[in-house]
């Protein structure tokens, strides 16, 4: 095992949404999810990365839905190449981030009136090769709500 040339240097839950209802237990969970991934102007190697996951039974009716919401600051490694940066970045950060909300998800709902969510595994590598999104002013408005 060795470190990540990607590595993480905090996140903050900007939302977290959780229901219960008293219904029966699903076979599957249905998960969705959206990723927004920025680059920093002054530092090309920092990047912000915003991961938005809603979950719901694979039944009509759901003994838990919820919403999450999490933005996470990361640093890949000085010596990495743009391309493999860009890569490391859309693939592991979102994973990254997936595996906190999974555990979110599963501390609440161990304390809910159901049994505990394991949300699925799920993988990003569709993201490989997504071209960076462009520079926008929202990248001071989610850098003040990390700190």
């Amino acid at each position: 095992m060795k470190s990540s040339q990607l590595k993480i240097d905090g996140y903050v839950f900007k939302k977290i949404h959780l229901e219960s209802f008293d219904c029966p237990e699903p076979e599957n969970w249905n998960v969705e999810s959206s990723v927004e991934v920025i680059q920093r102007k002054d530092d090309p190697k920092s990047w912000l990365i915003e991961l938005a996951v809603k979950f719901t039974g694979d039944k009509p009716a759901s003994p838990y839905v919820g919403e999450f919401q999490v933005v996470g600051r990361f640093h890949v490694a000085d010596e990495l190449k743009e391309t493999a940066g860009n890569n490391l970045v859309n693939v592991n950060g979102p994973s990254i981030l997936y595996s906190a909300v999974r555990e979110v998800v599963l501390h609440l709902t161990s304390r809910g009136p159901h049994r505990p969510v394991v949300l699925p595994s799920v993988t990003f590598i569709d993201r490989k090769g997504v071209p960076k999104e462009p520079l926008t002013d929202e990248l001071s408005r989610k850098e003040l709500q990390m700190k």
